[in-house]
């Protein structure tokens, strides 16, 4: 049993418990977080192909109740520019797992979930924008973000990334929660690769 996989035990343990409900997110950003991000660089395809191909100038994320997928898209993307949008409900500041993010990001609130404000909000901050390879993370966020941004991303020229899972038994009933050491970047959508009629 690797360190990771002990790690992850202990956590499944601690989860399961209401009592330890805080210890547990404080021992997966401390612990596991850390082993997640070098294990995922070293065998993400995606994320490897998108850097190989220019780097990613932009990242746009959505941030919902579960910060761990905006973490590691940024580590396997590196991005130049990060842009995360939240609703006044989320809670950014002093998160431990946020704290793992490499750069430092721009956070912007979203006064509310509407489509139009969520996508004029993200059309202004292409401000931070300097073109070349833009990206939105749609792991995180409501539906309502997480279709808005993938509506924006079509407008924009952006290509989608998600977290997914790549193994059977990801899932952990008892829990709620997935497997950590199950995630992988999927390339939902790029421009490029799925329309390449609007580029020659």
């Amino acid at each position: 049993m690797t360190q990771l996989e002990k790690f992850i035990q202990q956590w499944i343990n601690e989860t399961g418990n209401p009592e330890k409900h805080d210890a547990a997110k404080r021992f997966y950003a401390d612990k596991i977080m850390p082993e997640l991000l070098a294990r995922l660089k070293e065998t993400d395809p995606v994320g490897r192909q998108l850097r190989e191909k220019g780097g990613v100038d932009t990242l746009f994320s959505v941030l919902g109740m579960t910060p761990a997928p905006i973490v590691m898209t940024q580590h396997l993307l590196q991005p130049k520019n990060h842009v995360i949008f939240y609703d006044k409900n989320i809670k950014v500041k002093d998160d431990n797992i946020l704290a793992h993010l490499t750069s430092n990001p721009t956070y912007v609130m979203l006064e509310d979930e509407s489509f139009g404000t969520i996508y004029e909000t993200m059309k202004e901050m292409l401000i931070v924008s300097e073109g070349g390879n833009m990206v939105i993370d749609i792991t995180g966020g409501k539906k309502s973000m997480t279709a808005a941004a993938s509506i924006f991303a079509k407008d924009f020229d952006f290509s989608i990334v998600y977290v997914d899972m790549n193994a059977p038994g990801s899932y952990i009933p008892a829990i709620h929660q997935t497997r950590p050491g199950c995630e992988r970047l999927n390339l939902v959508y790029s421009p490029l690769r799925d329309l390449p009629e609007l580029f020659h």
